[in-house]
């Protein structure tokens, strides 16, 4: 293939740069040319034929017709033949073989194509199965997750308790099957009541397995008789000791109710401010402390309110006032301290259920992107 290439090349050169009185000496030699190239065509095309390659013998049989003119065409032009020129009708017929090899080619791509849809229509039809077959599994085993997290930490989305003259209002709604926010509410044997609050990072399954490690340290101390800061501190040491190699993290509110009812004793760690309703005044406990378990011997202050009958206490977690409707817009502080300050007239479950419906109203068409719990705790006095 190169000698004929080279030989094609000089034969071009010689017509480009000599006269017509020399270069009509060489055609003899590009009738060699055209004649080994037609004759390596041939070879070629007979040998892949041979081979059974596709669309060989049609091309072949097209090519044919052009070597065969080419070869008259040649004879003629030296005056061995008085016919005429046929390499046009040679190359008629080559380009019709190549025409119905190219349509064969096309229509064999074509069904190999629609053999390729239909096997991929199955194929995704049979993942899409195989996918909804373990979606409904993952979706029973997180619905059994739901209930053992319910059975083990004592959660309901919705439930109302009451301790002598104080009543418990909770609304909880995790962002999941599980979550990662905790309550808990306990008589002390002293008579005081201690409630506790906690919001572990993340959502979903990680959270709620922390919730769970939560949940066993605090039982572990929550009938001791200290102050909630102290209890606190105690709580983020041995959190740290035991689990701080996982970096976990949570924030926490303890809240205690003097057995009297006169007095609020608290301490938040991470947590959203604490929100007290007395007959004449109001107060907002800030947090100024951090995460539990983030420093190891953190020590934790407490803060005392005194109380009045008929107070009301609202506690949540982060869920509530940082869920957002768009960037940076948040349901916020305010908008909770505003429904406390108009809902005298309202039952304490009716004050939830309306920061709730005032919540979703504010969010429009957006999802909360947290798990959402709120306490409430009423005085009952009369």
């Amino acid at each position: 293939m190169d000698l004929v290439w080279w030989i094609a090349i000089g034969a071009c050169l010689v017509v480009l740069v000599f006269p017509v009185r020399i270069f009509t000496f060489t055609i003899t030699i590009y009738y060699l040319v055209a004649f080994l190239a037609g004759t390596l065509g041939l070879f070629s095309l007979t040998k892949a034929a041979l081979r059974r390659r596709k669309g060989a013998l049609i091309i072949l049989a097209g090519f044919v017709f052009v070597y065969a003119a080419m070869i008259h065409d040649i004879l003629y032009a030296t005056f061995y033949l008085d016919t005429g020129y046929f390499t046009n009708i040679g190359a008629f017929v080559f380009i019709v073989a190549q025409s119905v090899f190219l349509s064969i080619r096309s229509s064999e791509s074509l069904d190999r194509l629609l053999d390729l849809s239909r096997n991929l229509e199955r194929r995704v039809e049979e993942r899409t199965k195989q996918l909804r077959n373990a979606l409904r599994l993952i979706q029973n085993d997180l619905n059994v997750a739901r209930e053992v997290q319910k059975g083990l930490l004592n959660l309901e989305d919705t439930s109302s308790r009451k301790i002598g003259p104080t009543k418990f209002s909770i609304l909880h709604k995790p962002l999941a099957e599980v979550g990662g926010d905790l309550y808990d509410i306990t008589e002390l044997p002293n008579g005081k009541i201690r409630i506790f609050l906690a919001d572990a990072t993340g959502h979903g399954i990680q959270a709620a397995l922390i919730t769970i490690l939560i949940r066993s340290v605090y039982e572990d101390l929550r009938l001791k008789e200290e102050s909630p800061g102290k209890l606190l501190s105690e709580i983020g040491s041995q959190f740290h000791g035991k689990y701080g190699n996982v970096s976990t993290f949570f924030s926490a509110s303890i809240l205690e109710i003097s057995a009297d009812g006169r007095k609020l004793t608290l301490s938040l760690a991470g947590s959203p401010p604490v929100l007290v309703q007395n007959k004449d005044e109001e107060h907002i406990i800030e947090c100024e402390n951090p995460l539990v378990g983030l420093l190891e011997n953190f020590h934790f202050e407490d803060k005392e309110i005194l109380l009045t009958p008929g107070y009301r206490i609202l506690c949540f977690t982060d869920g509530l006032t940082e869920s957002s409707r768009l960037p940076g817009d948040f349901y916020g502080i305010e908008r909770v301290l505003a429904y406390l300050r108009t809902g005298d007239s309202q039952s304490l479950e009716e004050l939830l259920s309306g920061i709730q419906e005032d919540l979703f109203r504010f969010l429009g068409s957006s999802e909360p992107k947290d798990d959402i719990l709120v306490l409430g705790i009423e005085d009952q006095r009369v």
